[in-house]
């Protein structure tokens, strides 16, 4: 996410921890048969950086 987050413009201020925390309402995580099992780690794991 720091690669794609520095290079485009997005609602992220910074590419730290912080500033993806305070752009979480602008960004998903979706996934589709082998491809949940991700995005359900991702809802367990990260849920402070995705909504």
């Amino acid at each position: 996410m720091p690669a794609v987050e520095k290079k485009y413009h997005t609602y992220a201020k910074t590419t730290d921890n912080e500033g993806f925390k305070e752009s979480r309402r602008h960004r998903a995580f979706g996934g589709f048969s082998m491809g949940s099992i991700t995005t359900w780690y991702v809802f367990e794991n990260n849920l402070k950086i995705f909504s």
